[in-house]
């Protein structure tokens, strides 16, 4: 199952940055959707060693 990961502000507010995490054996599968509304939407992924599965990610808090 996809788990969100906290994105980077994309710094225009037409633009929507999505990121999100797979474990699969051996690492992550990492995906990035990038979306521009009335304009175009990208998706990306890429596969990120980790054998121990040891990435953690913190609670992101709004206004923080």
């Amino acid at each position: 199952m996809w788990e969100e990961i906290p994105s980077v502000d994309a710094g225009n507010k037409d633009t929507s940055i999505f990121n999100h995490r797979l474990k699969v054996p051996g690492g992550w599968i990492v995906r990035t959707i990038v979306s521009r509304p009335q304009s175009s939407a990208s998706v990306d992924q890429m596969f990120v060693t980790d054998t121990d599965h040891e990435w953690v990610l913190e609670k992101v808090v709004q206004g923080k």
